[in-house]
């Protein structure tokens, strides 16, 4: 879980109707669910979230590198907030199936909607709300396919 940005209010409808897909979508079809903040995440939004869900969530309500590197390895799939191509990153590492949880922009922004529309072309990346399928994607290997292009210029 994210957390307020120039881009991003995190405001309670958006998170209402992202938590009622969550619930929907996955904690009826008895997944579990482990919900982790960032140091963006304000506690109000923690708090809502632990009176959504009540006792149907794990909600770890500190931040702790160790309890999120820990929740990417258990996971089977991850949903991810929109608001950080990072976070987005980090997670399609796992080579897991990831839904991005989006929410209403305040102000458009051309580098989260390149981003997001890549990741989705790519098969990384699906939208809370679509078929939970499972689904894989090549392991994503940056540092190779840069010195693949690098090599190819200088050539």
């Amino acid at each position: 879980m994210g957390g307020p940005n120039r881009y991003y209010d995190f405001n309670e409808i958006d998170l209402g109707n992202i938590f009622l897909l969550i619930k929907d979508n996955f904690l009826d079809k008895n997944f579990k669910l482990i919900l982790v903040r960032s140091r963006r995440t304000p506690d109000n939004i923690i708090d809502f979230a632990k009176k959504f869900f009540l006792n149907s969530a794990v909600i770890i309500d500190f931040v702790s590198k160790e309890f999120y590197l820990s929740a990417l390895k258990l996971s089977k799939t991850i949903i991810v907030t929109c608001d950080s191509t990072s976070m987005i990153s980090e997670c399609a590492i796992t080579q897991k199936p990831i839904f991005v949880a989006k929410m209403k922009a305040k102000r458009r922004n051309n580098r989260f909607e390149y981003f997001l529309n890549s990741f989705r072309e790519k098969g990384i990346i699906k939208f809370l709300g679509e078929n939970i399928d499972n689904w894989s994607y090549p392991e994503l290997d940056e540092t190779k396919r840069i010195a693949r292009i690098i090599k190819e210029r200088l050539n």
